[in-house]
């Protein structure tokens, strides 16, 4: 078999020109929610599909589904999947096809679409239920399968229905800071926030499933250039101006806690300045790890001199994955 397109000389006619595939039916609500997760999300192909090792999600283009509605509905399926990786909600994506492993994600990720598709407002023409019924045959034997499966699926609607909720939140903190803007400086790109966010709904995610606090490292730095303040941020909350890191107001007593986005993005000082961010930040160290040599140091600029030169001069007595203090553990938050 060849391609027309590979041969040459035939009759003109011979095979007409495939139709064009007709406009996308777009659902906004859905366009924004796959957006604000923030997935490698790729079109093309057909078939849809998660890969767990690569973190990517696939699906054929909206054309291509007989009924456009059914595209958004697997979109939210492979989406559901998407929540499952270890920096995520952490569930288990090893089961091989056929399997119960397997049949349990499945059910959820299914679940999570219909409750996805619920909140959205999407009908979708496939039913979710005769779906269902296909995985819950292979788990016969566990009556509770269900239940585990909604639990998991709420759990994954959840999560990105508040990825979506906070760009919203953050779309209006932006315009309310003027785009975050202060002395020229972006405080935060929509690169950042996102990390920000997602560390954040990791912690709330942990503290509804009493897993121990996640110790994050820290996203992004921020410094007064006239002074010694400065401030390391973890997390974003959704009202998108609260963040939480450790901030140290140059007395010597660096401390975690909870400051405010806005307040920095007002501070005015001489010549012009602003709070401003430090653009080569970079850390593999986590925030307990900061806070107890900050406090040790006694200034966050102090620390980070020892954990350069631990870096680049190794000396065997600057324990920096330690432990220093009794105290430099993330304390538990409401």
């Amino acid at each position: 078999m060849f391609n027309v397109a590979q041969c040459e000389g035939l009759r003109p006619g011979l095979a007409a020109d495939p139709a064009p595939l007709p406009e996308r039916e777009i659902v906004p609500t859905a366009e924004a929610l796959i957006a604000a997760s923030g997935a490698d999300f790729r079109i093309g192909g057909s078939k849809a599909f998660y890969v767990p090792s690569h973190d990517f999600i696939q699906v054929p283009p909206q054309p291509a589904f007989y009924e456009q509605i059914n595209y958004y509905r697997t979109a939210l399926h492979e989406l559901t999947h998407w929540t499952g990786s270890p920096k995520r909600l952490a569930r288990d994506l090893s089961g091989a096809f056929g399997t119960e492993k397997y049949a349990r994600e499945e059910l959820a990720a299914e679940m999570g679409s219909a409750f996805l598709c619920a909140a959205l407002g999407i009908m979708p023409t496939v039913r979710h239920a005769d779906y269902l019924a296909n995985w819950l045959e292979v788990l016969r034997g566990d009556n509770r399968a269900i239940f585990r499966a909604a639990s998991a699926a709420s759990k994954a609607a959840d999560y990105l229905l508040s990825l979506r909720d906070a760009a919203a939140a953050d779309a209006v903190a932006l315009d309310a800071l003027g785009c975050g803007e202060t002395g020229g400086m972006i405080l935060l790109t929509p690169d950042l926030r996102f990390a920000l966010r997602a560390n954040a709904i990791n912690h709330r995610a942990a503290q509804a499933g009493g897993t121990p606090e996640p110790d994050p490292l820290p996203v992004v730095k921020f410094f007064n250039p006239l002074g010694a303040a400065t401030w390391l941020a973890t997390e974003l909350d959704s009202d998108g101006d609260t963040l939480f890191g450790l901030a140290d107001l140059g007395f010597r007593c660096p401390e975690l806690g909870s400051f405010s986005l806005s307040e920095l993005a007002s501070v005015r000082l001489p010549y012009g300045l602003g709070i401003e961010r430090d653009l080569g930040f970079s850390t593999t160290h986590r925030l307990s790890v900061w806070a107890a040599w900050s406090r040790r140091a006694g200034a966050i600029l102090w620390a980070e001199a020892l954990l350069r030169r631990a870096a680049t001069q190794p000396d065997d007595t600057l324990d920096l994955d330690g432990d220093p203090d009794a105290d430099s553990e993330i304390p538990p938050r409401a």
